[in-house]
């Protein structure tokens, strides 16, 4: 039960930061959306999803570690210069945020084992949790399956006649997503786990 409580801030904070990171990004690109909408905030209620978070609970139990997301944050490229590159770093700024934290979060456990600070109690557990879901999501969300992260740097490559056709998957891409976690999950954590056990091995050992 420790180490589920343990899981709880990481997961909250994790997905905070990635939304806030998208939000601010896009307001510095000219787009006033987020902002107006109170989503360039550290406080989580305003981007927690009410069944991303239970999903997150219940898979805590069933799975050892939870899977779940949040409110996303709008964006409107009309706003923005040059709306396909901009599109893209606004959404890359989300993984980037997360890669970052997982890189501060790993280095302060390094320094609390180094002053003998960091035994095995729940901060450690905390701090654990914490990078291992910014690793997950900073992976997860560079899929290039629309709408995740990963297919704005996609879209923002493709030549514009392969992009029309690209989009059109994006109302069925979290169905494909979710098809593939949960019915073909050998293939789909296959892929992803090299992924993220070098973000583990680059930050946390």
């Amino acid at each position: 039960m420790l180490d589920i409580l343990a899981t709880i801030p990481g997961f909250i904070f994790a997905i905070t930061l990635h939304e806030l990171a998208h939000g601010a990004v896009a307001n510095m690109f000219g787009d006033p959306t987020a902002k107006k909408l109170g989503r360039i905030t550290l406080n989580p209620l305003k981007h927690l999803d009410r069944a991303g978070t239970i999903v997150f609970l219940v898979s805590s139990i069933g799975l050892g570690f939870g899977i779940g997301w949040a409110k996303p944050v709008p964006v409107d490229g009309r706003y923005f210069a040059n709306p396909r590159r901009d599109m893209a770093i606004v959404s890359l700024a989300g993984p980037a945020m997360n890669f970052a934290l997982a890189a501060v979060a790993g280095l302060s456990m390094r320094l609390l084992l180094y002053w003998q600070l960091l035994d095995n109690n729940f901060l450690g557990a905390a701090l654990f949790w914490f990078a291992f879901y910014n690793i997950l999501l900073g992976v997860f969300n560079l899929i290039p399956i629309p709408p995740l992260d990963g297919s704005r740097l996609v879209s923002a490559l493709l030549p514009v006649r392969m992009l029309q056709v690209y989009e059109k998957f994006e109302g069925y891409g979290i169905a494909i997503v979710f098809t593939g976690m949960f019915f073909f999950r050998d293939a789909f954590w296959g892929v992803l786990t090299p992924f993220i056990n070098f973000f583990q091995r680059l930050f946390l050992v």
